[in-house]
C-alpha cells in the first residue's frame, strides 16, 4: 500500500480510494470496518491555535479573557489547547557548563508535579513526575555538571538527590522558606517567651549579610538552646491529662510527648541546618568552619532578654550568659 494512504480514524485499518466528494476532495474507505472519510490538511489552522496557546501561556491573561478576545467560548479554547499540553518543548542542556548557583524547586499542576532547575536568568532543565522524590530530582539534575552552590526550599527529595549526585557541592536553604516555617509554628503574635525569641531569630536571619553577622546569629541560636533548655526538654504524660485534652496526633500508643514540641521542632531544625552549613553558604567559605568563639556578650544575651522581660529569672539568665562567654 502507498505511504500516502491514510489509516482509518475509526479502527486504524488500511484504506483505499473511494471516489471523490462534490468539491473534488478525495474520499477514502477502510478495508476493515468499511467506514468512509476525507482527509483534510488543517496544518495552518493548528498553527494559528498553537500561536494563540503560546501567547496565552506567556502572558498574564486568563483563559476567559483570551476566549473573549478571540470570540469563542472558554470550553472551545480548552478543547483546542488540549493536545498542545502534550508537546515537549525543545531543550538543550550544556553538560560541560559549571554554574555558580542554581535553584531547584517543584510545583504541582493538578495531579502532576513539575520539578525545575534554573539559574538567575533562565530555566536550565525540567522534569514531569508524580511527586518531589529523590528519584525525580536525580532525573532532573543528572545531565548537569556539579555547580558551586544549590539553593532549595529544603525538600527532602531535593536534598537527598544533591547529596548523592554532588556530595561536594554547597547547599543553601531558602531563607524566606525558613522564616515562613518558623512563623507557621510560632504564629504572627506569639505570647510565650520561646515563641517570641524564635520569631526574633527569624527576622534577624533575613538581615544576615556578612560572616560576622552569621557567627553572631549562630551564637544566638546556641544561646536559645541554653536559656530554654528546661522548657525544650519538658514532657507531658498521658496519665496526667484528660483524654479530650490530648492532641489527636498524640492519642496513639504514646505515653508522653514533649510539652513544647512545636518550638522544640523549630529549634532542632534550625540547629540541624546550622550544623550542616545550609543557612549561610551564600556568604562564601564553608559556614561549618566559621568561628563563633568571638561572639559578643551583647549578642548572646539578646535572646535571653526576650524571656527575661516577662519572667523572674532575668538575673540568673544574664549571669549564665556572662559565665559561658567569659
Amino acid at each position: 500500500m502507498s505511504k500516502n494512504h491514510p489509516r482509518c480514524p475509526v479502527c486504524s485499518g488500511a484504506c483505499t480510494k473511494h471516489g471523490t466528494t462534490s468539491t473534488g476532495r478525495q474520499r477514502w474507505r477502510c478495508r476493515t470496518c468499511k467506514a468512509t472519510f476525507t482527509r483534510a490538511n488543517d496544518d495552518a489552522v493548528q498553527a494559528k491555535w498553537f500561536r494563540l496557546f503560546i501567547s496565552w501561556l506567556t502572558s498574564g491573561r486568563s483563559l476567559a479573557e483570551t476566549a473573549k478576545t478571540c470570540g469563542v467560548s472558554t470550553r472551545t479554547l480548552q478543547r483546542r489547547f488540549k493536545s498542545f499540553w502534550l508537546i515537549q518543548p525543545p531543550r538543550s542542556v550544556d553538560k560541560q557548563r559549571i554554574y555558580d548557583q542554581i535553584f531547584i524547586d517543584g510545583t504541582y499542576v493538578n495531579t502532576k508535579c513539575l520539578v525545575v532547575v534554573a539559574d538567575a536568568s533562565h530555566v536550565i532543565n525540567w522534569f514531569w513526575c508524580t511527586k518531589e522524590s529523590s528519584w525525580s530530582y536525580m532525573r532532573l539534575l543528572d545531565p548537569l555538571a556539579p555547580p558551586r552552590l544549590v539553593t532549595c526550599d529544603g525538600h527532602s527529595g531535593g536534598l537527598k538527590a544533591v547529596s548523592r549526585l554532588w556530595p561536594d557541592t554547597a547547599v543553601q536553604r531558602c531563607i524566606v522558606h525558613v522564616k515562613r516555617n518558623i512563623q507557621r509554628g510560632t504564629g504572627l503574635h506569639p505570647t510565650s517567651p520561646m515563641g517570641k525569641a524564635l520569631r526574633r531569630l527569624s527576622f534577624e536571619l533575613l538581615a544576615v549579610s556578612t560572616l560576622d553577622e552569621a557567627a553572631e546569629w549562630t551564637g544566638k541560636l546556641h544561646q536559645f538552646g541554653t536559656v530554654f533548655r528546661t522548657q525544650l526538654k519538658a514532657r507531658t504524660y498521658v496519665k496526667d491529662v484528660p483524654f479530650e485534652q490530648i492532641p489527636k496526633s498524640k492519642r496513639g500508643n504514646k505515653k508522653w510527648w514533649y510539652t513544647h514540641h512545636i518550638h522544640r521542632g523549630i529549634y532542632l531544625e534550625l540547629k540541624k541546618m546550622s550544623r550542616n552549613g545550609h543557612l549561610f553558604s551564600y556568604l562564601g567559605p564553608d559556614p561549618r568552619k566559621v568561628d563563633t568563639s568571638g561572639v559578643s556578650y551583647a549578642a548572646l544575651v539578646s535572646v535571653a532578654e526576650v524571656s527575661a522581660s516577662k519572667t523572674s529569672g532575668a538575673t540568673r539568665l544574664h549571669q549564665e550568659c556572662r559565665r559561658r562567654v567569659l
